[in-house]
């Protein structure tokens, strides 16, 4: 009697320290994907801020008097996010062993896009400066420049969307309900559009002088300026120093 009360103490004590343990397990496991997934959203976020700056200029082309058929030839800039399917196969199967199958495209793609922003910002005043008459080539060049950096981030995006799966598989998988299978989309989602709108909508807000001058200036008692807050050269500046400060 007492031999069979001890086996069922043992077996008692057993299976409270096996739930023990994997509610531990669970709890790192969820602790883990939580980082993951402010990773991946912060990831999402500076992948779309120069797409959003692409797509902000020909805003600021229309206010700097140029014609319409010079800012037709600029939207071909966007274009190759839309044809990113043609090169996503090659992105997935050409990559260094060393530094991994994902981040050898996430990290050169942010890299050489830094780069690009630094001759950018020494150009860019020049090729949309409303004082200067504007050529075919000065447009040509612009739309080339932003189109470059667009490939960049197209072909970045298509390594994160793979680097997030990777990232949650375990999480995802493990979990007898999918409930929180949709956690890779609404990383890109959130993180792109933050992304989008701080490039977009975030930059010709602070980029209007009158803006500015009217509501951010006096309310920190700065004189009028002749420009706003920011402008393009010090976005493609701030944006480098963000890479470096990585």
């Amino acid at each position: 009697m007492l031999a069979q009360d001890a086996e069922d103490q043992a077996e008692v004590l057993s299976l409270y320290e096996e739930n023990l343990n994997e509610k531990s397990c669970d709890q790192a496991t969820k602790t883990r994907d939580l980082k993951n997934i402010f990773f991946l959203i912060f990831l999402y976020i500076i992948l779309a801020i120069p797409i959003g700056l692409a797509f902000s200029i020909p805003l600021i082309l229309s206010t700097r008097k140029v014609a319409y058929s010079d800012q037709g030839t600029y939207s071909f800039a966007i274009w190759p996010f839309s044809l990113k399917l043609l090169w996503a196969p090659l992105v997935d199967a050409f990559f260094i062993r060393k530094i991994g199958r994902r981040k050898t495209w996430v990290v050169s793609s942010q890299f050489i896009s830094g780069l690009v922003m630094v001759i950018l910002a020494s150009q860019v005043n020049k090729l949309i400066d409303e004082n200067i008459e504007h050529q075919k080539y000065d447009i040509y060049l612009l739309a080339l420049i932003f189109g470059f950096i667009v490939f960049l981030s197209a072909t970045q995006d298509v390594a994160l969307d793979a680097w997030s799966l990777d990232l949650l598989m375990e999480y995802l998988f493990i979990q007898k309900n999918r409930k929180n299978a949709p956690l890779q989309a609404l990383c890109n989602s959130f993180g792109f559009g933050i992304g989008q709108f701080v490039g977009n909508a975030g930059f010709l807000i602070f980029e209007s002088v009158k803006f500015s001058n009217e509501y951010i200036r006096p309310f920190f008692n700065l004189s009028p300026q002749k420009h706003g807050l920011v402008t393009l050269e010090i976005s493609c500046m701030a944006k480098l120093q963000h890479y470096l400060n990585l």
